[in-house]
This record gives structure tokens, sequence and C-alpha cells, in this order.
């Protein structure tokens, strides 16, 4: 039997929730697709710890220059907006004949994306979750009122991700992970963290570091005892994890969380996640069983006294990482959605 192709417009790596959401991707289709990676810049095909990824998974990869003029099967990208502004890219994807599925997985829309949409050149939109679609959509029928729309959520390999038991120390490790983005940090960040934890026995610990964010909080006497700050992909995510105790979460208030990637990770490996009762967490993290959800500052300090308790901390721990992966690992599941996409597609 041939298999479908499927043309990933976009280039892997290990940071950031488009690109690691890809790698799963691959890892999930890659024994029903013949599937083709096409990044946006050669010096990515360089990059030997991506291309070594792809081999071993039976990927091919390519410069959208040296693909045939015709192609058939789908093409699919998330986050890639260079297709939109460099449009040599759309029309390259329109002209070959393929079937263009798109994901915007932020919470805005971008004009050129929309003037796209509005041209007939996207052959479906995709959210990844309800809440998603709820805020997009508008944006996207005022383009073209007869768009196809899906929602397609994210998948996350289980072997990816194993549960680790967390030791027990004289303190806990509390902090997060994520890009280097000033909308990724609260303004006042560390006064947060330190505030909500007053009193109890705290490091923090944060990765996705950069000098740019350092020079924002130059405000502030970052104690090298009991902060510990790491630029991007400093070590392994899963390393990171193993050591981190609890997830914080935190972020600009311009910024409006999708669906946070690091939220699902650090739930599988064991880690409790504390997010604010808002956006799409409440989809995310199944309060007082993967996570807990809080809904005042009184509230959120209650939260944190209890996960002081190794007991505690490590029971919701195990049961995060189980329920979180009947959730959000099912491979059955995650395939039916995708053909069931596809053939929405083609009809």
């Amino acid at each position: 039997m041939i298999k479908p192709n499927l043309y990933m417009f976009q280039w892997i790596s290990d940071l950031g929730g488009a690109d690691t959401r890809l790698k799963e991707l691959i890892v999930l289709l890659k024994n029903d697709f013949s599937i083709t990676c096409i990044p946006n810049d050669d010096f990515r095909l360089k990059e030997k710890e991506n291309t070594d990824f792809l081999d071993s998974h039976g990927v091919k990869y390519s410069l959208m220059s040296d693909l045939p003029a015709k192609l058939e099967g789908f093409a699919y990208a998330n986050c890639n907006f260079r297709l939109f502004s460099e449009k040599h890219r759309i029309d390259f994807i329109n002209k070959s004949g393929l079937k263009f599925l798109w994901s915007n997985d932020m919470m805005w829309t971008d004009k050129e994306e929309l003037a796209a949409i509005s041209a007939g050149k996207v052959d479906c939109v995709l959210f990844t979750s309800p809440f998603h679609q709820s805020v997009l959509e508008n944006s996207i029928l005022r383009a073209n009122v007869s768009q196809k729309m899906a929602i397609l959520e994210n998948f996350f390999d289980s072997s990816t991700w194993p549960y680790v038991k967390r030791q027990k120390r004289d303190f806990v490790a509390c902090g997060k992970v994520s890009r280097p983005d000033i909308m990724k940090f609260s303004e006042d960040f560390p006064v947060f963290y330190e505030s909500v934890t007053q009193g109890m026995p705290v490091h923090f610990h944060v990765m996705g570091w950069s000098d740019e964010l350092k020079e924002k909080y130059n405000w502030f006497n970052f104690s090298p005892d009991k902060w510990k700050l790491l630029n991007s992909n400093s070590i392994p995510t899963q390393n990171w994890f193993s050591f981190l105790d609890i997830f914080l979460y935190n972020c600009n208030f311009r910024f409006i969380e999708n669906q946070s990637r690091a939220i699902i990770e650090a739930q599988l490996t064991g880690c409790p996640v504390v997010a604010p009762d808002k956006w799409n967490f409440p989809n995310m993290i199944w309060d007082q069983r993967t996570g807990f959800l809080w809904r005042n500052s009184s509230e959120l300090r209650d939260i944190m006294k209890d996960l002081m308790d190794y007991d505690f901390r490590n029971k919701y721990g195990k049961l995060a990482s189980e329920c979180t992966r009947d959730l959000w690992c099912d491979v059955g599941a995650a395939k039916r959605k995708w053909y069931k996409v596809l053939d929405y597609v083609l009809n």
C-alpha cells in the first residue's frame, strides 16, 4: 500500500511549542505517511542533531527549491508565518497541487495570514482547542466565510516524557521552562515567585533566560543561593523537569496562553503544575488531579503550602503523569482525528 505524502513546511527543534510539536507529530505519523520536512533556510539542513532525528524516523528533508513543481498529498505547517510574508512559499504550495493545512497556534492572527485565507490559499485552518477556535474563528470567517476549519489537539509521545520520582531534599525546586520571550514573564516575575512562597523552603529554577531578560529585571537581586537561571536548552528539558518539583506558571499580562506544551510535558514527568484558572488552562490541567488552578493570591499561597509536603507533592505528581498520559498520549485517538481532518479536507 502506497503511503500518502505529507510535506511539512517547517523545521524541527527542541525549543518552542511549534517545532517540538512537529517532532512528536513525526513520531505519531511516520508509519502512516511518507513525510518530507522543508525548512525555510538551507543552513537548517546542516543541523546534524535534527537531520539525525529525521533520518532515524525515515523522514526525508529538502529545500523547497529542490522539490518537483507538481506534488500529490498534503502540506502542513504550524506557526511558520514566513509562508505568508514570503509569498513565493504559499504560491508554491498552491501551484504544486498539495492540500494545505495551516495551524496558527498563537492567540492572534497575522494580516498576511488573513490575506492568504481570504484568497482561498489555505484548504483548512486548524485550531488546537475549542478555546483557541473561539478566539480566532471570527477573524478567519471575516476573511473567508467559507473557510474550512477543524480542531486538532496537540499530541505527546509518551516515551519522550517518562515519569520521574523526585528526590526528597531540604528545599523544593519551583520554577518553569519557556522560550526566552519577554511575554513569557510577568512584569513582577521574581517578586511574584518570592511573594507566593514567602516563608517556604523554596529555590527557584528557570530555564529560558537571556541577556534581554537579565536587562529587563536588573532591578531585582537574584540571590545565587536561591535562584538558578539558565538559558534555553542549556540541558535537555527532560533532565530539567526531573529536577523540578513544582511548575509555577507565570507570564506577561499582555500574553494569553493557548495550549502550552511545557505544561503537559511537566505533568507527564510527574511535576505538578500550578496555574491561574483562566484561558485554556482548565482544559489542560485537571484541577486536583494533574495540577492545581488558583483564582486569587490567597488560594495560590494555600496551594503552594500544601505542595511543600513531599508525600503530598509526589502523590499528585504520580497522578498527574498517569492521567495526562491517558489524555494526551493516545496514539490511536490522535491518528483517528488526523484521518478525520484529512477526509474533511478532501471532501
